[in-house]
């Protein structure tokens, strides 16, 4: 565990601004299962290391309509 600064959140993000290195990983999860289960030394596992930047949803299609349209 680690102490962490938080920056902005919604209902499904929180930013963490300050506290991390660049090459931390974090582990996240239902409120519940990080408050009550997660304890250290417990295993996880690791499910999408690194992030691609891809297009959000509706981009990709966008950019298609308007190269057809070109």
């Amino acid at each position: 565990m680690k102490e962490v600064k938080t920056g902005i959140s919604d209902d499904n993000f929180i930013e963490i601004s300050e506290g991390l290195d660049v090459d931390e990983e974090v582990v996240s999860g239902p409120y519940r299962a990080i408050s009550k289960e997660l304890n250290d030394g417990l295993q996880v596992r690791v499910t999408n290391k690194k992030k691609d930047k891809t297009p959000a949803e509706g981009e990709e299609k966008a950019e298609e309509i308007a190269t057809e349209s070109k």
